[in-house]
C-alpha cells in the first residue's frame, strides 16, 4: 500500500491541474503605496497577498516545473521579507513580458518617489 502512495499523489496533482488550475484567475495591483495578489476561484477568494510598495523589490518569471517536456512558470515577486508566487498557467513568454511590466512599473515609482524627495514634496 506504501508503494501506491506516490502514484496517488501524482494522480491528485493532475486531477486538480485538470479540475481545479483552469477556473483559478489572479489579480495583481501595484500602486504608488501599496500592491495586492488575489486569487480566485469560480469567483471566490482563495488568496490574497499585499503589502507596502516600497518593500516590493521586483518580479522574475521563473520555470518551476516541466511536464511532459512543457515548462511551467510562475512570476515571483520578492519583497523585504520574502517571495509570492503567482500566474502558474501561462507561457513563459507571457510571463516573462507581465515581470518586464512590473519591474518597469515599480521603478517608476521609485524614479517618481526620488523625484518628490529631491524637489521636497
Amino acid at each position: 500500500m506504501l508503494f501506491m502512495l506516490p502514484f496517488w499523489a501524482a494522480g491528485g496533482m493532475v486531477a486538480k491541474q485538470a479540475a481545479f488550475d483552469p477556473f483559478v484567475s489572479g489579480t495583481l495591483s501595484v500602486g504608488k503605496f501599496a500592491w495586492s495578489v488575489e486569487n480566485k476561484y469560480a469567483g471566490r477568494r482563495i488568496s490574497e497577498r499585499e503589502g507596502p510598495t516600497e518593500r516590493l523589490r521586483g518580479a522574475t518569471a521563473d520555470v518551476v516545473a516541466i511536464v511532459n517536456g512543457t515548462p511551467q512558470a510562475e512570476i515571483k515577486l520578492y519583497t523585504d521579507s520574502g517571495m509570492t508566487a503567482f500566474g502558474l498557467g501561462l507561457s513563459v513568454e507571457e510571463l516573462e513580458y507581465l515581470a518586464g511590466e512590473i519591474n518597469d512599473h515599480l521603478s517608476g515609482i521609485r524614479a517618481e518617489k526620488d523625484s518628490e524627495e529631491r524637489d521636497g514634496i
